[in-house]
């Protein structure tokens, strides 16, 4: 499946998660936790999500202090704005 593809540990971005599950203070960890909620509200209601998915994202870069997993995550971004397409679909 396409999330099992995506949670693979070839994956760039598995790298970047894993590291901000090590890394992550209490904090930081509710701070995910809640944006991944109201992620999925904003999914959920129909509403425009991107805003929500571009903090929830942005916080684990930051729990993971790797600077890659940022520039991966502007890659990805973009390339679904130009695709129009949606992961939640």
């Amino acid at each position: 499946t396409a999330i099992g593809h995506n949670l693979s540990p070839t994956n760039p971005a598995t790298s970047g998660i894993r590291k901000a599950t090590i890394n992550a203070t209490s904090d930081q960890r509710r701070q995910v936790g809640a944006l991944c909620d109201m992620l999925l509200i904003e999914v959920d209601s129909g509403r425009p999500w991107r805003k929500a998915d571009h903090a929830f994202h942005g916080a684990i870069y930051d729990a993971s202090g790797n600077p890659m997993y940022g520039q991966l995550l502007r890659n990805l971004d973009q390339a679904l704005e130009r695709s129009g397409s949606s992961p939640f679909n």
